[in-house]
C-alpha cells in the first residue's frame, strides 16, 4: 500500500519540483583604485539568477575612492538590467571581504508577487581570485569553476 501511495506521488514531484533555495551568481568581480589619479571608481559587478523562476539580470556599482568606505551601497540599489532585483553590502571591510545580499521581486501567474531575499559571503579564500598590482589597484574576480551561492533566508508572497 506504502508503494502505491509513494509511487501515485511521484508524477506529482516530478510536475512540480521544489524551488532551488539558493540564488546563483557567476561572472563576480571587483576593482579597487590605485587612487593615484583621484578619479578612478571602485566597481563591483554580477550576475544573479534565482531558479525559482528562470529570472536572471545583470548588477553592477561604483563609489569614487574618496569614499572608499563609505560609497558602497549599504542600503538596497536597484542598479540591475532586470528592475525585479537589487542589492546592497553588509559587513564590507574590503572589495574582496562583504556579504552580497541580492533580493528579488517577481510576480507569478496568478498575479500575486513573491519576495526573496539571499546572501552570501564574498571573499578572498573561497570565491574570488585577486590580483594586487604594485601601483596599488586590485582586481579581483570569481574563481573558475566556482559555484557561489546565496543562501535565500526570506521569501514573502504578497
Amino acid at each position: 500500500m506504502l508503494v502505491t501511495v509513494m509511487l501515485m506521488a511521484l508524477p506529482l514531484a516530478l510536475a512540480y519540483p521544489e524551488a532551488t533555495t539558493a540564488f546563483e551568481v557567476t561572472n563576480l568581480s571587483t576593482f579597487e583604485p590605485s587612487g593615484r589619479d583621484n578619479v578612478s571608481v571602485y566597481r563591483v559587478s554580477f550576475n544573479v539568477t534565482d531558479p525559482s523562476d528562470g529570472a536572471a539580470t545583470s548588477c553592477e556599482t561604483t563609489w569614487p575612492y574618496a569614499e572608499w568606505d563609505t560609497g558602497y551601497p549599504h542600503e538596497f540599489l536597484a542598479n540591475c538590467t532586470n528592475k525585479g532585483w537589487s542589492f546592497k553590502f553588509d559587513d564590507y571591510q574590503s572589495m574582496w571581504d562583504f556579504v552580497l545580499d541580492v533580493k528579488h521581486v517577481s510576480k507569478k501567474r496568478n498575479g500575486k508577487k513573491i519576495k526573496r531575499s539571499a546572501k552570501g559571503m564574498v571573499d578572498d579564500e573561497n570565491v574570488l581570485l585577486c590580483t594586487h598590482a604594485g601601483s596599488g589597484f586590485s582586481i579581483c574576480r570569481q574563481r573558475e569553476g566556482v559555484a557561489f551561492q546565496l543562501d535565500v533566508c526570506k521569501e514573502v508572497k504578497f
